[in-house]
């Protein structure tokens, strides 16, 4: 089964080629297959990008599905998916906020307080991050 085949309309992709469900999970199983191969012609990259978007929560991390809580696990198929389909560069926090393809604040409001991923896939400051183990730094 080819990962065009399995790939839905919305941009996510199935497991196995009947009645499964769908999530970032298997999209981080299709991107580094495509990446690994370099070649993407198997995957609607812009489809698949809008399907990440969608589970994204209020706070900036990342759902497994739309409207769902974000956690470490959702936000790390998201974030690495997204940088295999070469939608994030590789130091994303040197670049503006503005030029982020993906809508995640990377200063606090008074643009000063830099924010990490907390273990639960929540952005926080550097000092509450400091506090809490689990998810590494992208």
């Amino acid at each position: 089964m080819s990962i065009r085949n399995l790939q839905q309309p919305d941009g996510s992709f199935l497991p196995i080629h009947i009645g499964a469900e769908t999530d970032l999970r298997f999209i981080y199983c299709a991107s580094p297959i495509c990446y690994m191969l370099e070649d993407w012609s198997s995957m609607d990259r812009v489809k698949t990008k809008e399907c990440i978007l969608k589970c994204q929560s209020y706070g900036g991390g990342f759902g497994m599905i739309p409207g769902s809580e974000s956690h470490g696990g959702g936000t790390y198929c998201a974030v690495a998916s997204l940088h295999l389909m070469g939608f994030i560069e590789h130091d994303v926090q040197s670049k503006s906020a503005a030029s982020s393809i993906i809508d995640i604040p990377l200063y606090g409001a008074d643009r000063g307080k830099q924010l990490r991923v907390d273990s639960k896939g929540e952005l926080t400051s550097l000092v509450t991050h400091a506090m809490h183990f689990g998810l590494g730094q992208f």
